[in-house]
């Protein structure tokens, strides 16, 4: 479902944060892209990050890898830029609404956004495996919803954080059914 977008993550390995101001501006290394059936990698330039993607029935699935281990940090937008993404065509979105917390390891929200004149809401749950070590919410800079910077301590021989995502359209209980509804894989 192309609404996840409403909560993009950006894996990264630099000391400080993304600018407050700016949105994800490292770019991917083009030559790195690969897509399989049920499968896309590609890393990010000057951090030797990749991200997979994979999805089930009810659950979107990201790997963020990062193979020399260490200090890594995963940047989770829940702002009022995302639900533009979700839009397939030049229609405008202002969100209205957004709320979300993250609680052990467990990000929970909603964006709400008026779509030609109607609003349309997505919630999301969404777990880290390891959990972080640290949470912090960065400014919101006048923006509608939270900035999360999420921080991980990974050993050289694991080397990925793994993430498993389930959204609706419909209520928070529903995005909660569905994450059930993949047990623990």
């Amino acid at each position: 479902d192309a609404r996840l977008q409403a909560f993009p993550m950006l894996p990264f390995s630099m000391q400080s944060d993304p600018p407050s101001e700016g949105r994800f501006t490292r770019r991917m290394e083009d030559s790195s892209r690969s897509a399989t059936t049920g499968r896309f990698l590609v890393r990010t330039e000057n951090w030797d990050l990749g991200t997979e993607s994979t999805a089930s029935k009810n659950c979107a699935y990201l790997r963020f890898s990062y193979p020399r281990g260490g200090a890594v940090r995963v940047l989770l937008d829940a702002q009022d830029a995302a639900p533009a993404h979700w839009l397939k065509d030049s229609r405008q979105a202002k969100v209205v609404a957004a709320d979300s917390s993250i609680v052990d390891g467990v990000f929970e929200g909603s964006v709400t956004a008026e779509i030609d004149g109607k609003a349309e809401t997505v919630w999301a749950k969404i777990a880290f495996s390891p959990k972080p070590v640290a949470v912090r919410e960065m400014a919101a800079n006048g923006r509608v919803g939270k900035r999360y910077v999420l921080e991980f301590a990974l050993p050289v021989t694991v080397g990925d954080i793994q993430s498993k995502a389930a959204i609706s359209g419909s209520s928070a209980a529903e995005a909660a059914e569905r994450f059930a509804a993949d047990g623990d894989k």
